[in-house]
């Protein structure tokens, strides 16, 4: 059974953007599967890099025309947007994934607006994630 824990922290320096931070009773692997295809379905291309306690999963922006389901206050539709994923073990076993989505609004020409994250998107990425785990953690091979 997964130890669910959602904690809404404001993160970034010059604009805060909405994170999430979820922990599940799963091998990292499985974790780390369980993002990449959730990020895959959702049309990212993905960046994987491992650091001393953590695997970071960075993404290219995606351009949208339509972000404003996402974002706090936007009057303007164009836009683009990123996800950063770490995945860390605690010290109960467990892995923890922090999500943080970031938005820029088109200003004109290569200029770009930075926004902030309602977390709706966030939600939409641990729902597919929650799947994904649901679906591995049943193989007998992975879990």
């Amino acid at each position: 059974m997964r130890n669910l824990i959602i904690v809404a922290a404001l993160l970034g320096v010059s604009r805060p953007a909405l994170g999430l931070e979820q922990s599940y009773n799963v091998d990292n692997y499985v974790a780390e599967q369980a993002v990449l295809r959730a990020l895959t379905k959702l049309g990212f291309e993905i960046n994987i890099h491992e650091e001393y306690d953590k695997i970071v999963i960075t993404t290219n922006y995606l351009t949208s025309h339509s972000i404003d389901k996402y974002v706090n206050k936007s009057n303007q539709a164009n836009g683009k947007y990123s996800i950063n994923v770490n995945i860390k073990k605690n010290k109960d076993n467990r892995s923890i994934l922090s999500i943080n989505a970031y938005y820029e609004m088109s200003e004109g020409a290569d200029k770009w607006k930075k926004l902030d994250s309602n977390g709706e998107l966030e939600k939409e990425l641990i729902n597919d994630i929650e799947k994904v785990i649901e679906k591995l953690k049943s193989l007998p091979c992975l879990y």
